[in-house]
């Protein structure tokens, strides 16, 4: 990828950002609207988005830049444009549902979860990744907020977050699919990637139909395990599939605020929901909020899990020695 993911965004003043090949945003008093493709408030003050294209990205130091507040290897990174306007980047290919779109849908589809505003979204098709400018979820994430509640409050959010879960999958679909039917991204899920295969580029699984499916996971399954290859219905469920406790949004009162991080959103199936979970290191608290133990890392995911399965959302013992077992 060039230029590297950490030189996305470039801090170029105290007001003003370079975003991409192509992107200014900036602090402003005064702004030729005619020019803007974006304006907003952030703390009091005016922040504006318009085009101005850059040629000079190659020459950029490699070193991460000022404002970065989190970076997930080559493929994804964030970065605080003010106090609460976030610009996420990520990873892009052709074909794949932009994050913005998800958020579009569930909103629409289920107007009572919270997610977070949306100020602007692009493809930076010249170097291939997204880019969302968010506004901040009032809160603070619940891997932060975990060592301050209570059981009965811990109790109450695994309730929240099954119950926008169940609210979620009865939203439907007849493929595996994204929010608006393209494919979907769930490594978890999809073949292993080839050595050569970049480390930032996504990779799609579907559109499928459910025969289609079906055959995926007979193929991905060892031949001493077709037996156990899970039951797929009629029907896909939209889901989250990454509800770890840094995508949450609590309040100091416990509530739930926000749900971030929809990217990989889609159509699954049944099995899947409450599979992840178990499967998945995203559903760990932290080290930082629960110490080594392994068993409190497990404090989230596993009453999540149990909170799925209570719904009816089944995962079995077979199910999980398939996912074990799978031929890589």
């Amino acid at each position: 990828m060039s230029p590297p993911m950490r030189n996305s965004v470039v801090k170029l003043n105290e007001q003003r950002f370079r975003l991409g090949s192509s992107m200014i945003c900036e602090q402003t008093d005064v702004a030729d609207p005619s020019s803007l493709l974006a304006s907003w408030q952030d703390n009091g003050k005016t922040f504006i988005l318009r085009k101005e294209a850059v040629h000079e990205y190659n020459m950029l130091p490699s070193t991460s830049p000022a404002n970065m507040v989190h970076e997930a290897g080559t493929s994804a990174a964030v970065w605080l444009l003010g106090k609460d306007t976030f610009c996420k980047v990520k990873g892009w290919c052709e074909g794949m549902e932009a994050e913005s779109e998800t958020i579009d849908f569930v909103r629409t589809q289920c107007p009572d979860i919270p997610v977070p505003e949306v100020i602007f979204s692009w493809i930076d098709t010249d170097w291939s990744r997204s880019f969302t400018l968010i506004k901040r979820v009032a809160g603070k994430t619940l891997d932060e907020r975990w060592p301050s509640l209570s059981p009965s409050q811990r109790s109450e959010i695994v309730d929240k977050v099954v119950e926008y879960c169940k609210k979620l999958s009865m939203v439907t679909s007849s493929k595996l699919e994204s929010a608006t039917g393209k494919g979907l991204c769930d490594n978890h899920l999809n073949v292993a990637a080839p050595d050569s295969h970049p480390t930032w580029k996504p990779r799609l699984l579907g559109p499928m139909s459910g025969d289609d499916f079906k055959e995926f996971l007979r193929q991905r399954t060892s031949r001493d395990a077709q037996g156990i290859v899970p039951s797929v219905g009629e029907h896909f469920l939209f889901y989250h599939a990454d509800l770890g406790p840094t995508n949450i949004i609590i309040s100091e009162d416990a509530k739930v605020t926000g749900i971030l991080d929809w990217e990989c959103a889609a159509f699954f199936p049944r099995f899947w929901l409450a599979l992840k979970p178990g499967i998945s290191a995203g559903f760990f608290l932290s080290r930082e909020s629960v110490g080594e133990d392994k068993a409190a890392r497990f404090g989230w995911g596993d009453p999540f899990y149990k909170g799925l399965m209570a719904q009816g959302f089944d995962s079995t013992d077979s199910d999980l020695a398939w996912w074990k077992g799978l031929a890589k």
